[in-house]
């Protein structure tokens, strides 16, 4: 059962009933991940937000809730992703294989510079992604005006 707590201005602390693996808070929602699929609730743009979302196949092991978005990304494409992350206005996932996968939004190339190779964790932020490769090491893409992206790139 998930419990939240803090500002609930927009129910964003409120969370729907249920038994869950994984809670991500974003700016005015939550997700949840649970056996039987994500739930989100709270607040979007605006717009009221409960919403529940059944798993794809394979499953989702890890999510993360974005922050504010101007549009609404696109959903997934097909195929088995174990982690799903959300920027502000896309959203990136590592498959199965290791692969990074990021759609939506692509005013900063946080998506078509999505790089290759095989990733354990990957992570969307407002206009940027992250992931860690399997040696260790962490490459990120995307706008880079504070130095969030090429420059975190570590040996």
């Amino acid at each position: 059962m998930a419990e939240c707590w803090g500002d609930d201005e927009y129910d964003q602390s409120n969370p729907s009933p249920g038994l869950y693996l994984a809670v991500s808070a974003g700016m005015r929602h939550s997700c949840a991940l649970s056996p039987l699929g994500t739930r989100c609730w709270g607040r979007r743009d605006e717009r009221p937000l409960d919403v529940f979302t059944p798993p794809a196949s394979g499953g989702v092991t890890d999510l993360s809730s974005g922050g504010e978005s101007d549009t609404t990304p696109p959903p997934a494409p097909t195929g088995t992703f174990t982690a799903v992350s959300a920027g502000d206005d896309h959203v990136c996932g590592l498959r199965s294989t290791g692969a990074v996968h990021c759609w939506g939004r692509d005013n900063h190339r946080q998506v078509s510079d999505a790089p290759s190779g095989t990733y354990m964790a990957v992570a969307a932020g407002r206009d940027h992604a992250c992931t860690i490769k399997s040696d260790g090491t962490i490459a990120c893409w995307g706008r880079n005006t504070n130095g969030q992206a090429p420059a975190a790139r570590l040996p």
